[in-house]
């Protein structure tokens, strides 16, 4: 009897062991699933933030990873976020650089025809600048970064500027650093050539280097070669910059994100280029309704040599047989006014509405080089000083977008469709001409168009 019951204990046990195990089991599984769920649901709560952040211009705090103490990397393959087996793309261009508790702002890039819009999502961070020689070009890259920079002022996530020189931290505002505001404002007293840094960078700080020749290390380093234009190098890599958009990238998420947004954004350039292209083909359309401009404006002219021909003439002859000498011979210098040079000219603007009639016909139907021939018509009426059609400022828009503006998107478009070409000097100055060409365009149609 007491060995059965010594049994049933011993059994109870190990029992009791397993079902503990399994409820272990059970409990840690759960927790796991749980841990699982909320890094899925942190993901997907970034990219619905960046989204909101991105249609409504409205930047906000995001602390979802902080909560779930976990952080999620940026996945050029994708391109989005990864944290652990869970991967989520970016719907709207984002900039990120990795934390716990990230400010998320909405950003734009005007390349003067179209603008880009952006997020950036980045942690608190210290960003200490390097520059090496003392020379403008230096100066006003980092004042150029600087300056584009988003600072979070209105965010607990906020990103400082500091100087680093050698082992020493240079700022007007402490060694924590100066909000952009502050750091823009004292950069002037700050200027000269510092010494390279030496100092140990905490988990928050990005060293950026700026120098017009980078020394060979592993810290991010602008070069200089122009106002606004230059090559990131780090370490074995390089690469040119056009804008601050391109350096706000390197320094956020280095290299990878640097062709991340190079991408997203010539992409967006090369859609928008095409499309205000083809708007052009559009307006072309509204040439036949311009049409009837050219035939009441023919009529009118017609009408006013007929009068200069059998009314004004006529009675200025009769009027001469009764005035003294001196008079007539103002009265025949007046006529021979009339048939020498309006008379001409008249005619001349009738051949030429007539001209434009034609072109704008052909053009409505097939634009083209008929587009050039009806820019040819419309620029020899204003040299002959011909009346302007009521709808002169529609004609002169509708030109003005074919056969100058088109023609720079065009151009604009075939280089942007080579996005990694650009990572080169030489396709990245072709952009420049073109995106400079395209912008000065766009101002001379602001101007033409009513």
């Amino acid at each position: 009897m007491e060995s059965y019951q010594l049994f049933k204990i011993i059994l109870g046990i190990i029992a009791s062991v397993l079902i503990l195990g399994f409820v272990f089991l059970y409990i840690s599984g759960y927790s796991a699933t749980q841990q699982e769920f909320r890094k899925v649901k942190a993901l997907k709560s970034f990219i619905s933030a960046s989204e909101g952040a991105y249609l409504t211009g409205n930047g906000m705090d995001f602390d979802d990873f902080e909560k779930i103490k976990e952080t999620a990397a940026f996945d050029p393959s994708a391109p989005g976020l990864r944290m652990g087996n869970f991967q989520e793309p970016f719907v709207v261009p984002v900039l990120y650089s990795e934390g716990p508790g990230l400010a998320i702002a909405s950003n734009e890039l005007d390349f003067g025809w179209w603008k880009v819009r952006y997020v950036t999502a980045l942690p608190e961070m210290r960003i200490l600048l390097n520059p090496l020689d003392n020379t403008d070009g230096t100066w006003g890259a980092m004042e150029m970064f600087v300056s584009n920079m988003t600072s979070g002022i209105n965010s607990r996530h906020k990103v400082a500027f500091a100087i680093c020189d050698d082992r020493d931290i240079v700022s007007p505002c402490g060694p924590g650093g100066c909000q952009k505001d502050d750091f823009l404002a004292g950069l002037a007293s700050l200027k000269k050539a510092y010494g390279e840094c030496q100092m140990r960078l905490d988990e928050r700080d990005r060293l950026v280097m700026v120098s017009v020749a980078c020394p060979e290390t592993e810290a991010l380093c602008i070069s200089p070669s122009s106002a606004s234009s230059g090559r990131l190098v780090q370490g074995e890599k390089s690469a040119p910059y056009r804008d601050a958009v391109d350096i706000i990238a390197a320094v956020a998420g280095g290299f990878d994100a640097y062709e991340y947004k190079n991408k997203a954004f010539f992409q967006e350039l090369g859609l928008a280029s095409m499309m205000l292209a083809n708007s052009s083909l559009i307006f072309s359309k509204e040439l036949r309704i311009i049409g009837n401009d050219t035939a009441f404006a023919m009529d009118s002219a017609s009408k006013d040599l007929d009068r200069i021909e059998s009314r004004l003439i006529p009675s200025l002859e009769e009027q001469k047989k009764s005035l003294p000498e001196e008079g007539k011979k103002t009265i025949e210098s007046e006529i021979e006014k009339l048939k020498t040079v309006e008379m001409p000219r008249i005619r001349q603007c009738i051949s030429l509405y007539r001209r434009l009639n034609e072109t704008i016909a052909e053009a409505s139907e097939k634009a083209g080089s008929a587009m050039d021939r009806l820019g040819r018509a419309n620029s020899a009426l204003a040299e002959a000083g011909c009346a302007r059609l009521p709808k002169q400022r529609q004609l002169d828009c509708i030109i003005e977008g074919y056969a100058g503006y088109r023609p720079s998107l065009l151009a604009l478009h075939a280089v942007a469709e080579n996005y990694k070409g650009l990572m080169t000097d030489d396709l990245s100055g072709m952009f420049a001409r073109a995106n400079s060409d395209a912008a000065s365009r766009a101002e001379r149609l602001k101007e033409v168009c009513p």
